[in-house]
């Protein structure tokens, strides 16, 4: 998380730092989804997907949350509705880890992510209780 955070400031330092003559304008709500999902799949995964380091909306996420942002606020309000979504024929539409962008392709970054060989750790070892 150290890393992200000094991913973001370093960012935000070397792009967004405006002078008397020069105006550089943030967009930080999408500037912290790229930290949060870069976050997430750093300490979940073992490196983050790069939102960050590469300043830009990779796989086009952030558009594509961005525009079904009210259908998601529907489906909060209508719970039988996600339901029904996740039935066939609807549920072809849901993304997959085959898809080159948006929510899918960050499904397949996990997948490859949780496939690589690793040492489970007990829950005496996660709590620090053991030497």
């Amino acid at each position: 998380m150290d890393r992200q955070i000094a991913e973001l400031i370093d960012l935000i330092e070397r792009s967004y730092i405006s002078t008397p003559t020069d105006y550089r304008p943030i967009e930080f709500a999408h500037k912290m989804q790229y930290f949060a999902i870069d976050v997430i799949s750093g300490i979940g995964y073992g490196a983050p997907v790069g939102f960050i380091a590469n300043d830009q909306d990779l796989y086009h996420y952030v558009e594509i949350n961005d525009s079904f942002f009210p259908i998601f606020a529907l489906l909060g309000n209508m719970p039988w509705l996600g339901l029904m979504l996740q039935r066939w024929p609807f549920n072809a539409a849901l993304p997959k880890d085959s898809d080159a962008q948006g929510f899918g392709r960050l499904i397949k970054y996990v997948g490859k992510a949780t496939t690589r060989p690793s040492t489970p750790l007990t829950w005496c070892q996660l709590r620090h209780h053991c030497g």
